[in-house]
């Protein structure tokens, strides 16, 4: 009987413990404090100037617009490596074909040198042919007539960095065969919409909230330009510039939270991937949870708060769940560093519309559930029963 008592003693002893040391995680509390706020990416809040470097505020560039270069913006599209032309010399069938470009940029043709094409207008590489043609005393000035068209704009690969969720290199204007029609094989000319700026931020995932869409820079043969693209999200006029391959891309950072980038739209994320987890007593694992491929996907745009109802972390019993608590696990793009943050369930549905307590979801947050106090000690009357039962057979 000694034994017993001494046993069950110990068995207490050490759960209590756990439970001391869960209660010490030491996650941050609820608090509105200016530290915390600076410390949230998802949250609305000017990011602090000592942390991140000498970032002007805001407000302060939102609406900045500088030129870099001398050199007008390139509105027009320009030839590339695996562009196929057309070429017509009128009745001469043996220049006259099908072509691409080659890797190097430059235009192979019969008993000319390689013309230069890449980074050249169709008027200004017909100008190119003409002079080469005469230029070899294969025709007079007089007697040609050149025409040139392009039947299929290549995909190109680009170079985004800065202020986008999937920073590195992009493959845009990508068609399969399938994609085709015959009608579009037969007739000349193509229509390359996913060759421009906006399709390269797109391809990059979309711009972060923290972008500077008034001052994008793109960088091409040794020149910058300054491009104000914010009238993609705005529903303003903008200048959507054809791109090269090769071309660089430079997002900058206004080094603060924008609300109105965290929507879907042409350059930002339509939807977005989070992970969720509520393994509670009620659900014992995720399946059950209803914590499937359609709950994990929400809209861009959503908040904390939405993900505790998609997790089902919400409802039930008040008396049982009125004090769960929620966790937040989110990448801060400008430190590189996980911040973890905790939220009571409670406190989001009173407060929902405070930044600090319902933050913004960003791509590939993690979002836990916890169970409140009555039924954490609900599971450990349980445990003690499953424990002491054995023993009272002794």
């Amino acid at each position: 009987m000694i034994f017993n008592r001494t046993l069950t003693t110990a068995i207490l002893l050490v759960l209590m413990n756990g439970c001391t040391q869960h209660h010490g995680l030491g996650l941050p509390d609820n608090s509105d404090t200016k530290d915390q706020r600076a410390f949230l990416y998802g949250s609305q809040v000017d990011i602090p100037n000592g942390e991140f470097g000498p970032e002007p505020q805001c407000t302060a560039r939102q609406h900045s617009s500088k030129s870099l270069s001398a050199r007008p913006l390139p509105l027009s599209p320009v030839l590339g490596p695996g562009d196929l032309l057309e070429i017509d010399i009128g009745i001469d069938k043996a220049l006259s074909g099908h072509f691409i470009i080659a890797d190097d940029g430059h235009l192979h043709l019969a008993m000319l040198p390689p013309v230069l094409a890449a980074g050249q207008s169709t008027q200004q590489l017909a100008q190119k042919l003409e002079l080469a043609l005469i230029k070899q005393g294969i025709y007079k000035a007089h007697a040609l007539m050149l025409d040139v068209r392009v039947l299929q704009w290549a995909a190109i690969d680009i170079t985004v960095q800065g202020s986008v969720f999937a920073p590195g290199r992009v493959r845009i204007n990508t068609k399969t065969k399938d994609s085709i029609t015959e009608s579009e094989l037969l007739a000349r000319g193509d229509y390359a919409p996913l060759r421009y700026l906006s399709e390269a931020l797109r391809a990059a995932s979309g711009v972060r909230p923290d972008a500077d869409l008034s001052n994008v820079q793109l960088k091409r043969g040794g020149w910058t330009y300054s491009v104000n693209v914010a009238g993609i999200v705005s529903g303003h006029s903008y200048e959507d510039i054809p791109l090269l391959a090769g071309d660089k891309v430079w997002v900058p950072s206004t080094g603060c939270m924008q609300e109105y980038l965290i929507r879907p739209s042409m350059i930002t994320p339509k939807g977005m991937r989070v992970f969720l987890s509520n393994l509670s007593e009620t659900a014992s694992n995720n399946s059950n949870a209803a914590v499937g491929r359609y709950s994990s996907n929400l809209p861009y745009g959503s908040r904390l708060l939405h993900a505790a109802a998609s997790a089902n972390c919400m409802g039930g019993a008040s008396l049982s769940n009125a004090s769960r608590r929620i966790i937040l696990a989110t990448r801060n793009p400008f430190t590189g560093k996980t911040q973890v943050v905790e939220r009571s369930i409670e406190e989001l549905l009173r407060h929902p519309d405070r930044d600090i307590l319902n933050p913004y979801l960003m791509p590939n947050d993690a979002i836990a559930c916890y169970d409140s106090d009555i039924s954490n000690a609900r599971s450990l009357a349980r445990s003690l029963l499953d424990i002491l039962s054995p023993i009272k057979l002794l």
